[in-house]
Formats: structure tokens, C-alpha cells, sequence
């Protein structure tokens, strides 16, 4: 009689293991279940937040380039700037038309790497479509690029001031 109880309870005391191990792989599941939802919610929180700013951007973007193109008052003629690039200095010429800039040259830049300088030249066409030299220098060609746009802001103060 003594061995049957014995067993009773061993049997009784493995389904009790066994339940609570299961209880445990359960709570285990369900607390990585909330963590995953919780970093998918994380996530598109910042999407969304990062779409908002991008239209903020986009149109403060729009409405400066409608106060640059309404506010420049540019005098007519070709302005020449100078600044230090990567190599040496980069000389523009920024022809103004009509208070715009209508064209953007560049004059000089004898001691520039040309494959660096190739891609410093995208800041042009950026600062054509602004109408501005308030531009990003462009990635991987930095100090040329911003050799060109400091030579359009010199070649613009001239602008402005006559």
C-alpha cells in the first residue's frame, strides 16, 4: 500500500511539473508575442513620424522657394565668386536674369580631382531649382562641392549688393 501512495504522488508531482513548465513556455511566448508587436508598433510610429516630417519638409521646402523666387531681387548681370575646394580655389560665374539665376558656370578649378569635382557639380542643378545656394554639399566630394556653392554665395552677395 505504502508503494502505491508513493507513486500517487510522484505521478501527481510530474503532472504538476509538467503543467507549470507549460504554463512558464506559455508566458515565455506571449511576453515575446508583445515585444514583437510592441517594436512593430515602434517602427510604424516612426514611419508615419518620418513621412510627416517629410512633407513638412517638402512643403517648407515649396514655400521657401516661393518667397526665394518672389524675395531674391537680384540685379541683372554675371557675378563672379571665388572659394576654396578640395583641391584649390573653384571661380563661378552665376549669370543673373530677371532677378533668377539663369546659369551657373564654372569658370576655374585647375587643381580639383576630377571625379570628385564631377560629382560636386550636382549641387548646381540643386541650386538652379532653388534658386538659392543653400544647398547640401553632396556626399563623398564635400569640400568640393562646397568650394562651388561658397563660390555662388560670394557671386550672389555681389548680386544683392548693387
Amino acid at each position: 500500500m505504502k508503494k502505491f501512495w508513493i507513486k500517487t504522488v510522484n505521478i501527481i508531482l510530474i503532472i504538476g511539473i509538467i503543467f507549470g513548465y507549460n504554463q512558464i513556455v506559455l508566458y515565455r511566448q506571449k511576453t515575446e508575442e508583445v515585444n514583437s508587436l510592441q517594436a512593430k508598433l515602434k517602427d510604424a510610429s516612426t514611419m508615419v513620424k518620418n513621412v510627416e516630417n517629410k512633407a513638412n519638409a517638402e512643403q517648407s521646402l515649396d514655400n521657401s522657394t516661393e518667397e526665394n523666387s518672389d524675395n531674391n531681387g537680384y540685379k541683372d548681370g554675371t557675378y563672379t565668386g571665388q572659394a576654396k575646394g578640395f583641391g584649390g580655389q573653384v571661380i563661378v560665374d552665376v549669370a543673373i536674369a530677371g532677378g533668377k539665376i539663369d546659369s551657373i558656370n564654372i569658370v576655374s578649378a585647375d587643381k580639383e580631382d576630377k571625379a570628385y569635382f564631377d560629382m560636386a557639380k550636382g549641387v548646381i542643378e540643386e541650386m538652379m531649382e532653388n534658386q538659392s545656394a543653400d544647398v547640401d554639399a553632396i556626399s563623398g566630394a564635400t569640400f568640393s562641392s562646397n568650394g562651388i556653392i561658397n563660390a555662388v554665395k560670394q557671386a550672389l552677395e555681389k548680386a544683392e549688393s548693387r
